[in-house]
């Protein structure tokens, strides 16, 4: 295989972390829990200027991004499992080849009594190749007084080829005034092929616009270095997100995102989500 796709999966584990890492904190501060929660998510992607080797290949996708279902056995426990077949969507080799590379993954949030939660997760994919790839994530949040959220966290993905990829991150939550939350995010990533590297820092924030209802948005810079193939150079990301309560318990989400990165075509996605919670009888 070459090297050219491991990197692009690389790049696609740290963006997933990001992703995960910049979303709402499960709002765990609620004074209570639903019993069951169900979301699914669809998106749309699509590369410009994509190389194109014959006319069948394709240069964007249609599909179910991921689903997630948890349940809440008692109010500082959070378990859930997930469906996450973001990889095939946001990497061009593997959509214009048409692969499907799912991730199937379970994990656990636990509450300490309001000051701190830890999440941990992990899953299970195979990369081309037939190469199988173990995900482990571990995120530690601590509440401090007026409203503040410390947070780090890592995610190792162990392959069967003996490489390791590994993302890292660290940030926090501050409320500004009223209803507005700005997040400052650091990201480190290794991709396991010599000191390749790549680090982005990310400003995002979010306005509480009534009840479950929120806007928010974020722009990420880095760089990647030590590159055996020499794509050093600057990467950056955008994201805006609207979450709307549709009636009681659910709500409807609307995510766009443009990513660049070097030796990469620009992808640029649209994905739409619907969340549902059970309260408890």
């Amino acid at each position: 295989m070459s090297r050219r796709l491991p990197r692009s999966v690389w790049r696609a584990l740290l963006a997933a972390v990001l992703s995960l890492a910049t979303q709402p904190l499960l709002a765990q501060g609620a004074p209570s829990r639903p019993f069951l929660e169900l979301s699914a998510w669809g998106v749309y992607s699509r590369f410009s200027n994509p190389p194109r080797a014959t006319a069948s290949d394709k240069a964007d996708g249609v599909g179910m991004r991921s689903v997630e279902l948890a349940v809440w056995p008692a109010a500082s426990l959070r378990l859930f499992g997930r469906y996450d077949n973001s990889l095939s969507l946001d990497n061009l080799s593997l959509l214009r080849a048409g692969r499907r590379v799912p991730t199937w993954s379970g994990g656990a949030l636990l509450d300490w009594g309001g000051r701190f939660t830890t999440v941990v997760q992990a899953g299970r994919r195979t990369l081309p190749g037939r190469v199988g790839q173990t995900l482990l994530g571990l995120e530690q949040v601590a509440y401090t007084t007026g409203g503040t959220a410390w947070k780090a966290g890592v995610e190792v993905g162990a392959r069967a080829d003996d490489r390791i990829e590994w993302v890292g991150h660290a940030g926090v939550s501050l409320p500004v005034a009223g209803r507005l939350r700005v997040e400052p995010v650091v990201f480190y990533a290794r991709s396991g092929l010599g000191a390749e590297a790549q680090w982005r820092a990310l400003l995002a924030g979010e306005l509480g616009l009534g009840g479950v209802s929120a806007l928010g948005g974020g722009m990420a810079v880095g760089r990647i270095s030590d590159s055996p193939a020499g794509l050093d150079g600057t990467v950056w990301d955008g994201h805006a997100r609207l979450t709307v309560g549709t009636g009681a318990g659910s709500r409807a989400h609307l995510l766009l995102r443009h990513e660049r990165a070097p030796g990469a075509s620009p992808l640029t996605s649209v994905a739409v989500g619907l969340s549902f919670a059970v309260r408890r009888p």
